[in-house]
């Protein structure tokens, strides 16, 4: 179980503004784990889409739940089962840590193996806002980490697909692919 809080800035950025704002940080930050990722989520709304209408009024709180894994996940590897929160511009992620083979069962099965806090409050979310699994959304990620300070961190999205249907983890490169060129995320992190 863990938790992040986190102040972020996302911008939209040009290829070229990619190339010029990476080799500058190339001379403060080193390159964050694998060189280029797929990172695939699967987020949950209502059968009206009530969650991402409420987050697109940008309202001084709101709250969202999103499975995410790390590259194309076999069996034994995480999937990560997260609620997302922003309050007052500051977001706060409360996450545990599933199997791929947990997502055979319903998600509030799988919760009720857990006595967490964090699993506690997914489990109201689930059932309290009537959520289920609507939307695919991945992207390949290149992140670049401080080297003085570690809750520093600097991603570059690129790639990035879209799907309301098959929404699993085998096909990452699989969808609808957005028009953006890149998303760049400046992040100061504290974990928990």
């Amino acid at each position: 179980m863990q938790f992040f809080m986190r102040y972020e800035k996302k911008y939209l950025i040009t290829d070229k503004q990619a190339v010029i704002l990476e080799n500058a940080l190339l001379r403060h930050m080193g390159i964050d784990k694998c060189d280029k990722y797929w990172v695939q989520n699967l987020y949950f709304d209502t059968d009206d889409w009530k969650v991402i209408r409420t987050s697109m009024q940008k309202p001084y709180y709101k709250e969202k739940m999103r499975l995410r894994c790390y590259g194309t996940p076999e069996a034994g590897d995480k999937i990560f089962l997260e609620l997302k929160k922003k309050y007052a511009g500051i977001v706060y992620k409360r996450r545990i840590a599933l199997l791929l083979q947990d997502l055979s069962q319903p998600l509030e099965d799988v919760l009720e193996k857990y006595s967490s806090q964090i699993a506690r409050e997914l489990s109201f979310y689930l059932q309290s806002n009537k959520v289920t699994e609507r939307m695919f959304v991945a992207y390949r990620r290149k992140a670049f980490a401080s080297k003085e300070d570690p809750g520093l961190r600097v991603t570059f999205d690129s790639d990035i697909r879209y799907r309301p249907s098959e929404l699993n983890f085998d096909l990452p490169g699989h969808g609808h692919r957005q028009s953006l060129l890149y998303m760049t995320n400046l992040a100061f992190y504290r974990y928990g």
